[in-house]
């Protein structure tokens, strides 16, 4: 795939061409340098309140999971398991009791991502358990809304790009209460 899609010469940009919808060199390109690289939605704090409450989230090909943790921290990882890539938690969500575990060959991982324990685990050479933790993604909480992004992109946290903008009205009797909203 290149990113060297060439636009018509004299495309004007009123809407998209025909091409654009079926496209799949620009449904591939969208998805790596758009979806994957800037901040998605999952859901609200609330959704995954009490320990072990978690939430999935699709796209682009791309698992995601946000979990809390049994120190009641929120996170978000890759929703495949380390040994095979199969989903750790297959529902859209739900409640994982103690760990999560690989429906595939039973790997298991505490709610803060970490390996908890290989089944047969004489069948594998020795390996360091840290080193074998769910892959982490960049996650942010802004007002309570989840964010993640799959790969580092081009866009600054979400808190500065989601700040209303400073705005200086004339002068007048509402000025000074949009200055104390806007200020605050």
């Amino acid at each position: 795939m290149t990113a060297d899609i060439a636009l018509p010469k004299d495309w004007d940009r009123s809407g998209l061409p025909g091409w654009a919808y079926f496209s799949q060199e620009l449904f591939e390109l969208e998805c790596d340098t758009l979806f994957k690289t800037h901040w998605q939605f999952v859901c609200h704090v609330n959704e995954a309140a009490e320990i072990g409450a978690y939430v999935t989230f699709d796209l682009a090909g791309e698992r995601a999971l946000v979990i809390r943790g049994h120190d009641g921290i929120l996170r978000a990882f890759h929703n495949l398991c380390r040994h095979r890539g199969s989903r750790i938690v297959p529902d859209a969500r739900g409640v994982c009791n103690k760990a999560m575990v690989c429906p595939y060959h039973g790997w298991a991982y505490n709610l803060d991502g970490g390996l908890r324990g290989i089944a047969n685990r004489d069948t594998f050479p020795p390996m360091q358990a840290e080193k074998w933790g769910l892959k982490p993604l960049e996650m942010e909480i802004w007002n309570g809304l989840v964010f993640i992004r799959f790969q580092a992109g081009p866009q600054p946290a979400v808190a500065k790009m989601k700040s209303p903008p400073m705005i200086w009205p004339i002068w007048c009797p509402l000025t000074a209460i949009l200055w104390m909203i806007c200020c605050r």
